[in-house]
C-alpha cells in the first residue's frame, strides 16, 4: 500500500502526538506521546486519560 508524502507527514504527526494522563491511584500528571511509565510518585502502573476541567472565575469588587 503506497502512502503520500501529506499521509505519512500526518501519520508521524499523529505518532508523536502528546496526552495527558493521570495516575490512578495519587493522581500523579504527565503529558507523553507514549504509553505513560511507572508513576514517580507512587509506582504505580495505571494511568487514565487526564480529564481537563473548566473553572470560572468571578470577579468580586
Amino acid at each position: 500500500m503506497a502512502v503520500s508524502v501529506e499521509n505519512a507527514a500526518h501519520l508521524e504527526e499523529r505518532e508523536t502526538e502528546k496526552q495527558e494522563f493521570a495516575c490512578g491511584r495519587c493522581g500523579y500528571g504527565i503529558v507523553v506521546a507514549s504509553e505513560p511509565p511507572v508513576c514517580p510518585m507512587c509506582r504505580s502502573s495505571a494511568w487514565g486519560l487526564a480529564r481537563r476541567e473548566l473553572v470560572s472565575l468571578r470577579v468580586v469588587s
